[in-house]
């Protein structure tokens, strides 16, 4: 059994109609409705935000595993994310005639089977559940497959 922990820079590629707004703007244009002179959402949010095409995170993922193999381990853990932008703007996604938010803050929890190339090189595939919208369903769902190459670059 073991414990480790990963840090990371994420960069996820950003659904169709994704927007940064500022604060105010998002005010103006609503999460459901129309904007402030009668437009629909996606035309008002056109007129006052900018296209996104990436999201870029600092991920804290925990993990507690257990060997299989010499070479093959599983682990359950907690992911959080952080979403690096102005804390003056919300970045939107609109989808299915309403607005969803991109969390600032991204709380899920993970699954992964790891496969050891060498002692520094590994490759683990995990399942990421979001679990932001378990209270409420105003965020984009974060739920995700994701293969890693992971090399070590601090070994005792």
């Amino acid at each position: 059994m073991f414990v480790e922990g990963d840090v990371a820079f994420v960069n996820t590629s950003s659904p169709e109609n994704t927007y940064k707004l500022s604060n105010n703007n998002f005010n103006y244009v609503g999460n459901t409705g129309t904007g402030n002179n009668g437009t629909s959402n996606i035309t008002a949010i056109r007129s006052v935000g900018t296209s996104v095409n990436n999201f870029y995170y600092l991920q804290l993922m925990p993990t507690i595993g257990y060997h299989v193999h010499k070479r093959i381990a599983v682990g359950l853990g907690a992911d959080v994310q952080r979403l690096f932008q102005n804390s003056n703007t919300t970045t939107t996604v609109y989808e299915d005639g309403a607005l969803k938010l991109v969390p600032t803050y991204d709380i899920g929890m993970v699954a992964k089977t790891e496969y050891s190339i060498s002692h520094s090189l590994k490759t683990s595939l995990i399942y990421r559940a979001g679990l932001n919208n378990l209270s409420e369903n105003k965020y984009i769902n974060r739920s995700y497959l994701q293969l890693q190459l992971k090399l070590k670059i601090l070994s005792r």
